[in-house]
């Protein structure tokens, strides 16, 4: 069978099959010996093919990627660790108020994201927290955002019930 991987909760993975049904799965050790530098080569939006003949199933096959993201991994050098596989977008909530979300952080997943060709978007939530210079150097920031390409839109989460939010 073929499905997509929902979710990953150590050597389990929840897959949501075409029949619409979740099953529980492992993964088959073969696909581990395969020279896979990745320390973890099944992730969350793989598309695999599964077999079950039990109560937990087997995952067989990771399908290929139209892109993933990574990261290096901490418990192996010259291994990666991803984050997730076939993505279509990226959406980072950021604050300018309490806490303060830095630029050099956003900076990063965007060049993150863009380096896997993922698009991205910018949500700038807690506007009602800004006084009106805030409200000012929010606006300036967003401006240099979207003059890269990136989507950004602002909202408040206490105040916007619903917010006019038109993603990509």
């Amino acid at each position: 069978m073929k499905g997509l991987v929902l979710r990953s909760t150590g050597s389990f993975y929840d897959v949501l099959a075409e029949d619409g049904k979740k099953y529980n799965c492992k993964v088959r050790g073969k696909i581990r010996l395969e020279g896979i530098k990745e320390t973890n080569p099944v992730a969350v939006g793989d598309n695999v093919n599964f077999e079950t003949d039990h109560d937990i199933g087997s995952i067989t096959e990771i399908l290929p990627r139209t892109n993933h993201i990574l990261r290096k991994s901490v418990k192996k050098t010259g291994h990666a660790h991803v984050l997730a596989a076939n993505v279509d977008q990226a959406v980072l909530v950021v604050t300018l108020a309490s806490p303060r979300t830095s630029i050099g952080f956003i900076d990063r997943f965007l060049v993150s994201a863009e380096s896997f060709r993922i698009p991205q978007v910018l949500i700038f939530n807690k506007k009602d927290l800004l006084s009106d210079e805030g409200r000012q150097l929010q606006q300036n920031i967003i401006i240099i955002y979207e003059k890269i390409g990136v989507k950004s839109l602002t909202i408040s989460a206490m105040e916007d019930s619903h917010p006019d939010v038109n993603l990509p």
